[in-house]
């Protein structure tokens, strides 16, 4: 799982003082808490300077943390997620006071105090009804959730996706993603952004970056998932099922040890 830490620098138009916005894309996992708090408190100092957090679908990976981070770190932080994520995470004890709907997004985006922009990019069934993507048109960047998320293989080296992430990626969505048609209508969307994202940041998997971007797109696009393979016998789906299992197999080995 990958959360992640985007940190605004501008100035406050009231005061006209530098300011800060600290927003925390996809916290995670409250078992993984304590590795993404030091390593936030490393950036900015402490977790209580959190402005926003930003949570893609409703999955505890992505986000099932929040509630922590919410209630003993940052009281004052908003939570910024679609109305349909919102009805099932706000059951984990946020506060409701607290919630910013991307719905309420312009055509522009979201508007930061910093005077960034941000743009919410909606992914229907990617894998979630209300999975929405997260645009920063400054960096470029944009932060997937599941859609473009992969299995990593254990001997991968470094934070960027190569040619070798493909397999683990091929697996992750034909097994995750309902159906290609969901998949191709999110890349229509990703292809309409101006200007065009350079880094495509999963919250599974290795960051994607130069020509991948266009390369993995083009991939996904023309991926049957789901639904599409779901009585096929073909061999493309089950090596994505093998290497699965082979990954499950391999991690039970590394718990379990001698007990495997």
């Amino acid at each position: 799982a990958n959360p992640y830490l985007r940190v605004f620098h501008g100035t406050d138009k009231k005061t006209g003082k530098p300011n800060q916005f600290n927003l925390l894309i996809d916290p995670g996992s409250p078992s993984d808490f304590a590795i993404v708090s030091t390593k936030v408190a490393q950036v900015i100092g402490n977790m209580n300077r959190v402005s926003a957090l930003f949570i893609n679908h409703q999955d505890p990976d992505v986000g099932a943390s929040a509630p922590m981070v919410m209630a003993r770190y940052a009281p004052k932080a908003h939570i910024v997620c679609s109305e349909d994520t919102w009805r099932l995470v706000v059951h984990q004890g946020l506060p409701r006071d607290r919630f910013i709907a991307t719905e309420k997004a312009t055509s522009r985006g979201l508007a930061l105090p910093t005077g960034h922009i941000i743009k919410p990019v909606p992914t229907p069934y990617c894998h979630f009804r209300g999975a929405v993507m997260l645009y920063d048109p400054e960096t470029r960047v944009l932060f997937t959730g599941d859609l473009f998320g992969g299995l990593t293989e254990a001997t991968a080296d470094g934070l960027y996706a190569d040619e070798s992430d493909w397999k683990g990626m091929r697996a992750f969505h034909q097994i995750y993603m309902p159906a290609g048609a969901a998949i191709r209508r999110a890349v229509q969307q990703i292809r309409k952004l101006d200007p065009a994202p350079e880094i495509l940041a999963p919250q599974h998997g290795r960051v994607i970056r130069g020509a991948y971007v266009a390369e993995f797109m083009h991939r996904l696009e023309n991926l049957p998932c789901g639904v599409d393979i779901l009585d096929e016998d073909d061999k493309e789906s089950l090596d994505a099922w093998n290497h699965v299992l082979s990954r499950v197999l391999d991690l039970a080995k590394q718990l379990l040890g001698s007990l495997a």
